[in-house]
Formats: structure tokens, sequence, C-alpha cells
């Protein structure tokens, strides 16, 4: 149960989304675990109607899609702009909490072709050295030295390697996630320096096979010239239905005990979900 909790943590806090499959088939196995420990635990005539009513909820759960309900038209909007050449940057928008980052995740497993992936996770504050690293960091470069204070010169340098790379790299999706870290009230990219690397790595993209994904709960405003070359989504709140059924799902999934009705929630409830 102590694990159990520990993963689920772990996963509600978003802060190791590069992990996000490994720490489901992680739950997963602790689930069946624990299950088993409590059937074994159980008297023999309980045990046997338990493990028929786990054998079968369980094939349920294997046998069901990735529980995603009523995005297909994100799905479809993300595999148009990964097969036009036209857009470089697609800009998903949405509510705090919506899912954008789930959709994204899974665009990677349902529509997005096999390609290299970055995903630079934006914190609050991240000024432009550190965002700076953090993108040399994924693609393998050399960071300099002095990483804490670190010359302007040298931080000119590396930008130009970053983008000379990137130039030359095989095909690469790069998806910054919690952008809205990065603008200021008029929706914009505050730190100038990183409005220049962030416009320069556009362009450089536009040039290359390479795609930028920009996750934000505002959509930024990055001026006329970039934003013609962006492709724009806004993620909305679920149909009652499809609340309804993920609400379902997850109840199920989570109880120890599979058996008997799953409770219909209140439209009050599924409106505020």
């Amino acid at each position: 149960n102590e694990a159990v909790e520990i993963i689920g943590r772990l996963q509600l806090s978003s802060e190791h989304i590069e992990k996000t499959n490994e720490m489901i088939e992680v739950y997963a196995h602790l689930l069946a675990k624990r299950n088993a420990l409590a059937r074994f635990l159980q008297p023999v005539s309980k045990r046997k109607l338990a493990a028929k009513v786990h054998s079968e909820a369980e094939s349920r759960v294997a046998s069901a899609e990735s529980p995603f309900r009523d995005r297909d038209h994100a799905f479809e909007m993300i595999r148009t702009f990964m097969n036009q050449t036209s857009d470089v940057a697609f800009i998903l928008s949405g509510m705090k909490g919506i899912g954008k980052s789930s959709v994204v995740d899974a665009a990677f497993r349902q529509v997005i072709p096999p390609m290299r992936r970055v995903w630079v996770q934006i914190t609050e504050g991240m000024p432009y050295p550190r965002l700076l690293s953090d993108l040399a960091y994924k693609f393998d470069l050399r960071i300099p030295d002095e990483t804490h204070d670190p010359s302007q010169e040298k931080l000119e340098g590396l930008e130009k390697r970053l983008l000379v790379h990137l130039s030359q790299t095989q095909a690469t999706v790069i998806v910054f996630d919690d952008f809205q870290f990065l603008l200021n009230n008029a929706r914009e990219i505050e730190d100038k320096s990183v409005r220049k690397l962030i416009a320069a790595l556009l362009s450089t993209a536009s040039n290359t096979k390479t795609k930028c994904f920009i996750i934000s709960n505002m959509a930024p405003q990055l001026g006329p010239e970039l934003e013609s070359r962006c492709s724009v989504y806004s993620l909305q709140g679920l149909e009652p239905r499809y609340t309804t059924g993920l609400l379902q799902y997850w109840f199920q999934y989570g109880r120890e005990d599979l058996a008997g009705q799953v409770p219909q929630p209140s439209d009050h409830l599924v409106k505020i979900l």
C-alpha cells in the first residue's frame, strides 16, 4: 500500500514526465501484487470467488485502450501538424490541469512518427542560462565549466553551437512544457535573451525536420512572423459522458475489490470536473 501511494504521488507531481510509462507499469504491477496478497489472506471460499472476479476485471483493464476520451480532434490536429512542412511549432493551450502534457505525451505513442524526443520542463523564473544549458544538455553538447555564472561570450558561443547542431541533427521533436512561466502579463516572453533564443530555434527548425510543441496555460504572443509558422489549438474540458466514463474507470481500477457496481457520480461533480 505504501509503495502504491508513493508511485501515485510521483505520477501526480508531474516531476518525472519522461518516466510516465514506466511509472504506469510499476503502478499496475504493484496493484496486481497487492490484490494477489489480499486474495491469499482471504478464506478459501472467498479466495476462489475473488480470483474469478479479479481475473475478469484484470482482463478488462489489460484489453482497455489508454484512458483518453474526447481527444480525437486534438490528436488529428497534431497528426496534421506533423504531416505538413509549413508550420514548425504547435501551440497547445488550456487551463491548468486539463491534460495538455498528457495529450502530447500520448501523441508520441499514437500519432507522432518515431523521432528523437527532447522534453524541456520550464520552471517558474527560469533564466536564459538555465534554459540554454538544459537544451544543450539534452542535445549532448558540452556546457561551459562555470555553469553557475557563465560569461555572456560563452553563452553566445553555446547558443551558436546549439543552433548549428540543431540544423544538422536528425528529425527531432522539442517540447517546451509549462511555457507560461516564461511569459509576462501581456503573454510575451519576458526575458529578451530567451525571446531571441526561442525565435532562433523556431527559425532554425523551419529549415530542418525539427518540430516544436509549446505547452502553456495561455497561448503566447510570439509576434506575427513566428505565429504565421505555428499551429494553435486550445484544449477544452471533456464532454459529460467522457468525464463520467473516466471517473468510473479510475474508481474501479483503484479499488482493492474490483467487484460490484461502480457508483454513478452526481451531475454537480461531473460539471465541476
